[in-house]
């Protein structure tokens, strides 16, 4: 085989296997997310102080989710629909 349908196939092979890894990753931080601790804690932290803005940064940092999903996740608490209702 030529060196170019070796790359070829070496950079398909690695691109599938990072699209695996990325979808893993995104599935552990959903499955953080359902937890019902830290819904409860976030909860707590709204009626303390309604600094959705710590509240996110706690998410962030307890799950790894990114700034999108930590904020979807405390305007679902925030309005007692549950994170993902």
């Amino acid at each position: 085989m030529s060196s170019a349908v070796l790359s070829f196939i070496t950079i398909t092979a690695l691109s599938a296997i990072i699209g695996v890894l990325l979808s893993r990753n995104k599935n552990a931080r959903q499955r953080l997310l359902m937890d019902a601790g830290l819904e409860k804690e976030v909860h707590a932290m709204l009626e303390q102080s309604q600094d959705k803005i710590a509240a996110v940064k706690l998410v962030r940092r307890k799950t790894g989710a990114g700034l999108l999903e930590a904020k979807q996740f405390v305007n679902r608490v925030k309005e007692n629909k549950g994170p993902f209702s």
